[in-house]
């Protein structure tokens, strides 16, 4: 039996990218990173190519180093491979219009300042729901979704605090250990992976922040603390609970009431839920929102009701600035360095891609935390 030849075979060099593009694919498989990859035969026939086409791919990877001959048995993916290095990192985030963001837009400069000391390059990605990759610019980028996860495109990849639902299927956590096992990956306020050593995962100490919003309203008074965050299985709002979970164990013959509300992080939410608070006529005497979009919401709500910060109820924000647009008032905060972790992980994955074992796998980065004139006793 012999093997399928192309006839229409009009363009060679078209066919052989076609056929060195389908061979890596197969070696960055999961299931191949152990075992043994097809025949020449087999490989001709899934391929419908020629065995000539099929030899020069084989040893286009072999030089390469992304697989190896073992005599009388075929081919094996390479345990080691001699990568060429593309220079280029990937910093990715669910969409596009997250670099606009004042956070995840420093996260991404501090990331780019980081890369630049050290002559890499970066490209800024937004997995955008059903159009692939898209640029910087909110253009469809020739980057794929399946391109996102071949490590013969980066150096490295570093992906901004995605929530699990924003998470497509190709950073879903599988995907993401198997581009790990070939490339450094960096996760900032994402999903746990178990320590890899080609992860390295930097938090933001969204936990303590909140445990320390809510000893601060205590040593004030407080005992009634409403508490809005984002959805429940956004990653920094799972932190956030587990912080006011810690509160409740400290303070347990306090009768610390806690109402935790699970929105998003939206000016809209804020006051949607704000004003259901309100109309519950179960007035919290604090409120603690989980993000600056969130306060802003909740602030326009309790002024439109009379009520006065902080005389009648106190107000604390996770943010980095004293200032937020259209409250008139310092307001006391959670600060998270959002900067300081991006450039942080970002120094841990220079030192893998240099070839040296990184100083951490799993950072924690603490926050600060500043009392300012939104919070204070509550009414008598």
């Amino acid at each position: 039996m012999g093997c399928k030849l192309q006839n229409n075979e009009k363009d060679t060099v078209s066919r052989m990218n076609f056929v060195e593009k389908s061979l890596r694919d197969l070696v960055l498989r999961a299931e191949q990173h152990d075992g043994k990859l097809p025949s020449t035969l087999e490989l001709c026939v899934m391929l419908s190519t020629s065995a000539s086409t099929v030899n020069r791919a084989i040893a286009t990877l072999k030089k390469e180093g992304l697989i190896a001959a073992q005599q009388g048995k075929g081919f094996f993916v390479n345990g080691n491979p001699k990568r060429p290095a593309t220079g280029m990192v990937a910093i990715l985030a669910a969409q596009t219009v997250h670099f606009d963001h004042p956070v995840l837009g420093k996260s991404a400069a501090g990331i780019q300042r980081v890369l630049q000391q050290h002559h890499l390059q970066s490209v800024l990605l937004g997995m955008d729901a059903g159009n692939g990759a898209a640029d910087r610019r909110g253009k469809n980028s020739l980057l794929s979704h399946e391109t996102l996860v071949n490590p013969n495109f980066f150096d490295a990849v570093i992906i901004l605090g995605l929530a699990a639902s924003a998470i497509p299927r190709p950073l879903q956590p599988a995907a993401i250990m198997r581009l790990a096992s070939a490339i450094p990956v960096g996760i900032i306020d994402g999903q746990y992976m178990g320590g890899d050593k080609n992860i390295i995962q930097c938090w933001n100490g969204f936990d303590a922040g909140m445990l320390q919003a809510i000893i601060h309203l205590v040593e004030l008074g407080h005992h009634d603390i409403a508490i809005i965050l984002g959805a429940k299985d956004n990653d920094t709002a799972r932190m956030q609970r587990r912080g006011a979970e810690m509160a409740a164990a400290v303070y347990p013959d306090k009768k610390l009431q806690l109402h935790v509300i699970h929105a998003s992080c939206t000016d809209e939410a804020g006051s949607l839920e704000t004003a259901r608070l309100l109309e519950s006529g179960q007035v919290p005497t604090a409120l603690i929102a989980g993000a600056d979009d969130i306060a802003r919401g909740a602030y326009r709500v309790l002024t439109a009701n009379r009520l006065e910060i902080p005389r009648d109820i106190s107000l604390i924000s996770f943010n980095q600035w004293a200032n937020i647009e259209t409250i008139p008032m310092p307001v006391t905060s959670v600060m998270v360095n959002f900067d300081y972790s991006a450039e942080r992980c970002a120094e841990e994955i220079v030192r893998l891609l240099n070839g040296e074992a990184a100083t951490a796998d799993d950072i924690m980065v603490p926050v600060d935390f500043a009392a300012r004139a939104s919070t204070a006793a509550p009414p008598q």
